[in-house]
C-alpha cells in the first residue's frame, strides 16, 4: 500500500502511579506519519473528560481507521482497548512502551514486532508503523515539531504551582555516552509557535538537564532572552553546576522552577555536597525561583528514615521520591517491607519533617520544634495548629523496579 493514505489512530493508554503528561514520543510519530500524507488521530485515555475511555473510543470508531496502535506498558489495558473496540475492522497493535517519556525509537519498534499482529510478514499498514517509529531515532534536529495540534493540552493536569496552564516541550534525549540537544534556534521556534497557536505560556524543558553542555546552555539563555516571548519555564539542572551568575542568567531568560535529581544517599553522606545543595536552594529563592527535587532512595530501609528526615531540611518547594525495588540480597536481618508501605512512610516523615523545619527556621533550633510539637497537639490554637500540620510538600512517591 505504498504511497496509499492510511487512516491511523494512535492511543496512548494511563500509567498508573505516573503523572499525566502529553504522549509526546507519539506527537513526533503522529506528525511524521502526516508528512507522509497519512491521516493521524491520537487519543489519551489518560486525560479527563475520557469518561473512562469511552468517550475517546466511540470517537475512534467514527474515525474509521484502517490501523490502530495502542501504547501501553501493560498487556491488560491493550487487552481491555481491543476488547472495547471489537468489530472495529482495523487490526490493533500493542506497542508494549507508555511513550509519556521519550523512548528510543529501535526500542519502541522491537516492542511493536512482538505483536501478535505484526509476525505475519510483509504487511505494508504495520511497516509504515514501525518504520515511522525507527525514524524517531533521526537526529532531533531533523524530526517535525510534535502535532500537538492532535491533544487537548488545556485538558491536562500539568500546572504551575500559580494554576498556570503548562505542557512540556524536548530539549535533548539520552545518547550513547550523555544527551543528544536540540539547536536553541529551532527550540526558540517551537516555543513561539506554541504560545501563537496554543496560547501557553508556561513550559517544561523535558528530556535532558539544561546544566549538561554549558556553551548550549548560555545560548539558549541568550536566546530565550532576546526573543522576549513573555513565556516561564522550567527545567533540570545539576544543582552542584550552579553559580549566582547562572541562576540570575536562567531567571532573566524566564526560569521560573529548577528541578534537582539526586541519589539521597550519594548527597546526604558527604558535608560539602549537603552545602552546595543548601546554598543553591537559597540563592535560586533568593531569585524568586522555585526548586523542586527529585530524590532516589536506595534499598536499605533501616536508613530511609534517617534520609528522609535529612532530605526536608533544605528548604524545597517540593520534593518526588523514587524508592527502588528492593535487591535480591539484604543486609543480615532486614527484612523488606512492601513498596506501598515504604511510600507511605516517605510522605509522611517527608511532611511531618517540612512542617518542623519552617517552625527551626522561624524560631531557632531550641524553640522551634517545641512549638511544633506543642502546635501538633493542638495546644497553641487551631490556626497553629494547622500550620504545624502544614500542606502537602511531597509531589509524588514512585517506586522504581
Amino acid at each position: 500500500m505504498e504511497g496509499v493514505p492510511l487512516k491511523i489512530a494512535l492511543i496512548a493508554a494511563p500509567q498508573p502511579d505516573e503523572p499525566v503528561i502529553p504522549p509526546l514520543p507519539l506527537g513526533y510519530a503522529a506528525a511524521l506519519l502526516e508528512q507522509q500524507r497519512h491521516i493521524v488521530r491520537l487519543y489519551d485515555l489518560a486525560i479527563r473528560g475520557s469518561a473512562r475511555h469511552g468517550d475517546a473510543l466511540a470517537q475512534l470508531r467514527s474515525f474509521r481507521p484502517h490501523i490502530v496502535v495502542v501504547a501501553s506498558a501493560d498487556q491488560a489495558q491493550a487487552t481491555d482497548v481491543e476488547q472495547r473496540l471489537a468489530g472495529i475492522g482495523a487490526p490493533l497493535l500493542h506497542l508494549g512502551l507508555g511513550m509519556r517519556e521519550w523512548s528510543g525509537g529501535r526500542e519502541a519498534a522491537a516492542a511493536l514486532r512482538l505483536s501478535e499482529h505484526c509476525r505475519s510478514p510483509g504487511n505494508d499498514e504495520h511497516n509504515v508503523i514501525i518504520d515511522t517509529l525507527l525514524a524517531l531515532d533521526d537526529d532531533l534536529d531533523a524530526l517535525p515539531f510534535p502535532a500537538r495540534h492532535l491533544l487537548p493540552l488545556e485538558q491536562y493536569p500539568v500546572l504551575t504551582p500559580a494554576g498556570n496552564l503548562q505542557t512540556p516541550i524536548l530539549v535533548g534525549r539520552r545518547a550513547a555516552g550523555g544527551y543528544q540537544l536540540r539547536t536553541p534556534a529551532l527550540l526558540i521556534s517551537e516555543l513561539r509557535s506554541i504560545t501563537h497557536e496554543h496560547a501557553v505560556l508556561h513550559f517544561q524543558l523535558a528530556g535532558a538537564p539544561l546544566t549538561q553542555d554549558a556553551a548550549w546552555l548560555g545560548e539558549l539563555l541568550r536566546q530565550l532572552s532576546v526573543a522576549d516571548l513573555g513565556l516561564r519555564w522550567e527545567g533540570s539542572v545539576a544543582y552542584e553546576r550552579l553559580s549566582p551568575d547562572l541562576l540570575r542568567q536562567l531567571h532573566d531568560a524566564g526560569c521560573e522552577a529548577l528541578w534537582f535529581a539526586f541519589e539521597a544517599m550519594a548527597v546526604l553522606d558527604a558535608k560539602e555536597e549537603r552545602a552546595a545543595l543548601t546554598r543553591a536552594v537559597e540563592q535560586a529563592h533568593e531569585l524568586g525561583i522555585r526548586v523542586r527535587a527529585r530524590i532516589s532512595l536506595e534499598p536499605r530501609y533501616t536508613s530511609v528514615p534517617a534520609l528522609v528526615d535529612m532530605s526536608a531540611t533544605f528548604g524545597l518547594d517540593d520534593a518526588r521520591f523514587c524508592v527502588q525495588a528492593p535487591p535480591q540480597k539484604l543486609d543480615p536481618g532486614e527484612d523488606a517491607p512492601p513498596l506501598a508501605c515504604i511510600s507511605e512512610l516517605v510522605r509522611a516523615r517527608y511532611q511531618s519533617g517540612r512542617n518542623r523545619q519552617r517552625f527551626v527556621d522561624r524560631y531557632g533550633l531550641r524553640l522551634g520544634p517545641l512549638l511544633w510539637h506543642l502546635g501538633r497537639a493542638g495546644l497553641l490554637g487551631p490556626a497553629v495548629r494547622r500550620e504545624a500540620l502544614g500542606a502537602e510538600a511531597v509531589s509524588e512517591v514512585v517506586a522504581e523496579g
